[in-house]
């Protein structure tokens, strides 16, 4: 091929990158960037990636965290991606001390930008395929669905410490089940404040639509309704009649609360199994059982990344939704542990996170 051939390829790309915004080069770097070869800045500096970082959720630059080779200089600090280097400046980020930790600046376009190493991803190819796509053995789901399963026991344990309260905090996780929605922060204040209970706030903001069908008031008296009966109350026990009894049993009873079996099945699964089944063998033995509640809308993604398209148990649900909140989620692309090889080289590897170097999945061989 033709230097000026190639020319005419690389502004082919660089220009296809110009019509996409600033997430897609987010994915390059998390998905592709370590895995490139002969990575160069615009002033001729060799990248090499040693960690991509994480995300940053709150003000600041793009992604923190992040370490690189800049010509065998090891550098850790900010990263800030642009479709236009010149953004830089309209976004005001000169006068921003906060930026001051950025070490690196990823663009689509090279224009008038900082003074700071620049590389421009539109010169550079393999930009739309996840690394980590290939087929999910339900052995590894398994071991996804233990971590979840430990995460879950965590939180209860979290709670049966910080609650003050002589209610069961199997009760509370009712609670903490039935206020879904955009409503839910108030929900818990008006708890707390009216009842005097002290309950931890949601530790998970509401993702969904700001546009919902939830009525406060409706949510408001299903709580009261709940408050007024359930401290009382001697459920069945779980472990001697199983799920499904144990499910219509509460049907049954407690029509008038008007909680969907969506919701009670939901409260099932993360509250009741967790705190029932300390071991999580016994736990992930109902969860194979029980059916899903419902769809979370990742399950579709998921299935085209692992292959595992149809959910019919909610230990498989679970095993997913590991998969999608510590890897693809947060791109943490670099460490996902759906790519064992990345995962067996990063365990030697100080770089590595150590939540995941702690977890199940990397005894998956």
């Amino acid at each position: 091929m033709s230097a000026s051939q190639s020319g005419r390829n690389d502004l082919h790309v660089t220009s296809r990158w110009r019509q996409i915004p600033e997430s897609a080069l987010m994915t390059w770097w998390f998905q592709r960037a370590a895995s490139e070869s002969e990575l160069r800045t615009e002033a001729g500096e060799q990248i090499i990636i040693l960690d991509p970082g994480t995300l940053n959720d709150g003000p600041g630059p793009d992604i923190v965290d992040a370490v690189i080779a800049l010509d065998g200089r090891i550098e850790s600090g900010a990263v800030e991606m642009h479709r236009h280097a010149h953004d830089w400046f309209h976004h005001g980020h000169d006068k921003d001390e906060a930026y001051q930790s950025v070490i690196l600046h990823v663009v689509s376009r090279v224009t008038s930008g900082p003074a700071i190493p620049t590389l421009v991803v539109g010169q550079h190819r393999n930009t739309d395929w996840c690394i980590a796509r290939r087929e999910l053995t339900y052995r590894e789901l398994f071991l996804a669905a233990t971590d979840r399963y430990r995460e879950k026991r965590n939180k209860i344990q979290r709670w049966q410490q910080a609650v003050q309260t002589s209610w069961p905090v199997i009760n509370l996780g009712l609670l903490d089940t039935i206020t879904y929605g955009p409503y839910r922060k108030k929900l818990w204040q008006y708890v707390r404040h009216k009842y005097d209970l002290f309950i931890p706030l949601p530790d998970t903001p509401w993702r969904g639509s700001r546009r919902s069908r939830i009525n406060s008031g409706v949510q408001i008296q299903r709580v009261e309704r709940l408050i007024a009966d359930l401290p009382a109350l001697i459920p069945p026990n779980l472990d001697l009649i199983g799920w499904s009894a144990w499910e219509g049993w509460w049907r049954y009873n407690f029509r008038l609360w008007r909680i969907p079996v969506t919701l009670l099945r939901e409260w099932l699964i993360n509250w009741v199994i967790p705190d029932t089944y300390p071991e999580p063998n016994e736990g992930l033995a109902l969860w194979q059982q029980v059916p899903l509640a419902r769809h979370y809308g990742v399950e579709q993604r998921m299935g085209a990344y692992t292959g595992w398209s149809q959910v019919r148990s909610a230990l498989e649900q679970q095993g997913l939704l590991y998969w999608w909140q510590n890897g693809c989620k947060p791109q943490r692309c670099q460490i996902c542990p759906l790519t064992k090889l990345t995962v067996s080289e990063n365990l030697y590897n100080t770089l590595y996170d150590k939540r995941l170097a702690n977890s199940s999945l990397v005894n998956c061989e």
